[in-house]
């Protein structure tokens, strides 16, 4: 028999399959707006149906809240090969607030499997959203994992590091941290956004049936061997050259670069919101003959109002909830990092005894609460140069993982309509351009197998970053970022120091080739391509 609170789970178990269409049917985009991840997990579903020998029955699902976690997770259960198959899906964050633990939700699934998990001749597939929040969920999940061969496990959680960091996950569960937005997927939901928009007006039959935006991966693994791969200047840029004939005009538009860098574009949230809130209608509108359908009405509060209230959602939940999992800290301290993440978005250089000074707290403590939220994946830092040889004289820089969090957190309030491009405003322009840059080249080496590296230039005149595809500063590629960029200058400053391969300057110019300082001008259209 069950206990009130198990059949309580229960209940939540069986409103699996409502939930989550949902959660994937919020912004009318179920079938039409999948992230490239979902077909590799896809495959991974459908091979172990195939053959439950496979080795990859373990994936846990990390990144920064709001970025489209448990959406996948959501799509991945509704997957069409396991329309008949044994599924349970289950929010644990749901689990939590009911005080359950790990015999709670073994004794539900048993009762609905009508036999023990370990018994079970069938695959079984288990979703869990926010695993973190289980009472000990790595011995948890590794029970569930080590019990049965037929069990396939995907879950999600908010710190890769601390997923790693135990020894109870790392030997088991693959890891794939899930980034903020790239440009083509921007572009690919911004284009579906605006073919809805337009069908309110002319097709009968709305919604739409709408084809699926294509993701140019092939092009993308080329761009990235031409840009960090490359022998030489003069072949990367040759490599570059080729590419160019292949550029979507379409995720190429100044206009569609402008918004996805200096407009939330890497939030996956911030396109259902502006969708909502009729933006488009308000592109389009002059171009529509007659009145537009009743009730759709331009609203009069800004999309960047209500995107700027999620972000700060966003980060009420990591101080609310997730920094008991990401760290210890008393109340006092917890209170204070709103105000330590506003100093990050607005200040030039980091200098952590300033800030610990004006936060009235001891440099560790600030130390703390920075690895936390680099472990929540809301920061991500970048070491000095030599510090990957133990070698610290200047402090990190903290990149925010997306810069749609720098903006949402800045001062500056932007609408729809405004271009930061001028005046107080430049200063962020050029914050959220090179954050871009930063987010990209994470998600290309950081954690990935290539073992990469990224550090900056800490001497005055240095370039923007370091990257080392194979750790190694022999094969470093030295790249600067900026708009406007004329001259290599502190590239070949770098580059020289160092003795690099080749540098690249990240621009919203054309593309060419400076040969004296073995640098290659990327234009921001292309890098942004990768």
């Amino acid at each position: 028999m069950l206990t009130d609170l198990q059949k309580l789970l229960l209940e939540k178990v069986e409103q699996g399959r409502q939930k989550t269409r949902s959660l994937v049917k919020t912004s009318t985009l179920e079938t039409n707006f999948k992230r490239p991840v979902y077909y590799g997990l896809a495959d991974s579903l459908e091979n172990f149906l195939d053959d439950k020998t496979s080795r990859s029955r373990w994936t846990i699902i990390t990144g920064l809240r709001g970025v489209g976690k448990t959406t996948l997770l959501a799509q991945l259960y509704l997957h069409p090969a396991l329309e008949n198959c044994a599924k349970f899906y289950l929010s644990l964050d749901d689990v939590h607030a009911a005080g359950a633990t790990i015999d709670d939700i073994v004794a539900v699934l048993e009762y609905r499997l009508k036999t023990r998990v370990s018994a079970n001749k069938s695959p079984v597939f288990i979703f869990l959203d926010e695993v973190h929040f289980l009472p000990q969920w790595s011995l948890a999940t590794k029970v569930l994992f080590d019990n049965s061969r037929n069990l396939f496990l995907i879950c999600t959680g908010s710190s890769a590091i601390s997923f790693w960091a135990n020894p109870d996950i790392g030997r088991r569960a693959k890891m794939i941290s899930l980034p903020p937005f790239s440009l083509q997927e921007f572009a690919g939901i911004e284009g579906l956004y605006h073919k809805i928009a337009w069908a309110r007006f002319e097709a009968p039959d709305y919604p739409p049936k709408l084809t699926p935006p294509t993701i140019d991966i092939d092009l993308s693994e080329r761009l990235k061997q031409a840009m960090f791969e490359a022998e030489s200047a003069q072949d990367a840029y040759e490599r570059l050259k080729q590419t160019e004939s292949e550029m979507d005009k379409d995720k190429h538009n100044p206009s569609t670069i402008d918004d996805y860098v200096n407009f939330y574009g890497s939030l996956p949230y911030a396109a259902e919101i502006k969708h909502q809130k009729n933006y488009y209608y308000n592109e389009i509108s002059n171009e529509i003959h007659g009145p537009p359908e009743p009730g759709y009405k331009l609203s009069k509060r800004p999309a960047g109002d209500e995107i700027r209230e999620r972000v700060f959602q966003t980060l009420n939940t990591l101080f609310l909830r997730d920094l008991e999992v990401l760290g210890k800290f008393d109340p006092r301290t917890k209170t204070k990092f709103l105000r330590l993440l506003l100093m990050l978005a607005n200040a030039g250089e980091i200098n952590l005894r300033k800030i610990a000074k004006n936060l009235r707290l001891n440099v560790l403590t600030v130390q703390n609460m920075l690895k936390a939220l680099g472990d929540g994946e809301i920061i991500s830092p970048v070491a000095p140069s030599g510090a990957s040889l133990g070698k610290i004289a200047k402090p990190y820089k903290y990149f925010f993982s997306s810069p749609g969090l720098r903006q949402g957190l800045s001062s500056l309030r932007l609408y729809p309509n405004e271009k930061i491009d001028s005046g107080d405003s430049s200063r962020l322009r050029g914050q959220l351009l090179e954050e871009t840059v930063a987010m990209y080249l994470k998600r290309l080496f950081v954690g990935q197998a290539t073992a990469g590296l990224i550090e900056y230039d800490a001497r005055s005149g240095g370039a923007d970053f370091i990257v080392m595809p194979q750790g190694l500063k022999s094969g470093a590629v030295i790249v600067e970022v900026g708009y406007n960029k004329t001259t290599a200058r502190q590239v070949a400053n770098t580059l020289n120091h160092f003795r690099g391969r080749y540098g690249l300057v990240i621009t919203d110019l054309d593309l060419k080739i400076d040969d004296k300082n073995k640098t290659v001008f990327v234009p921001l259209r292309t890098f942004l391509m990768l």
